[in-house]
């Protein structure tokens, strides 16, 4: 990889980096009475990352997505989901990335990316979420 393209990626990264600070703080005001769904979701987001590391993949796409995917457990939990009738697990997807189409929205985060993140969770068939509830237990 030229010097250049590897400046560019680490200032990628970065950039990202300062995005995540705005997106945890924002999130966590979604579990403020949901104190153990959110260690998980931090556990989830620690190990999305360390399997990117290992294995690449989109950083930005996956982080965000694990900061959202418990959402919509919340909501079903809760009796709050607007898609009831549906099947849980569906029901599940579709709140998780109603709120992140949501927060990435208000955050000012790249509609094409905020686009990707929802339906990664609206699809609710990540493989690298699946691993990362689990990789590293």
């Amino acid at each position: 990889m030229a010097t250049n393209e590897l400046q560019m990626l680490k200032q990628k990264e970065f950039a990202f980096e300062d995005f995540e600070v705005t997106l945890k703080t924002r999130v966590s005001k979604e579990f403020k009475t949901h104190q153990p769904e959110w260690k998980h979701t931090l556990e989830v987001v620690k190990n999305i990352k360390r399997l990117v590391t290992m294995e690449g993949g989109k950083l930005d796409i996956l982080v965000c997505a694990a900061y959202f995917h418990e959402l919509g457990h919340i909501a079903v939990e809760n009796g709050t989901s607007e898609f009831v009738g549906k099947p849980i697990y569906v029901q599940r997807g579709l709140v998780a990335g109603q709120k992140a189409r949501t927060i990435l929205s208000e955050l000012s985060f790249d509609p094409k990316k905020t686009h990707e993140v929802a339906n990664l969770l609206e699809s609710n068939n990540s493989l690298e979420l699946k691993r990362a509830h689990h990789v590293f237990d």
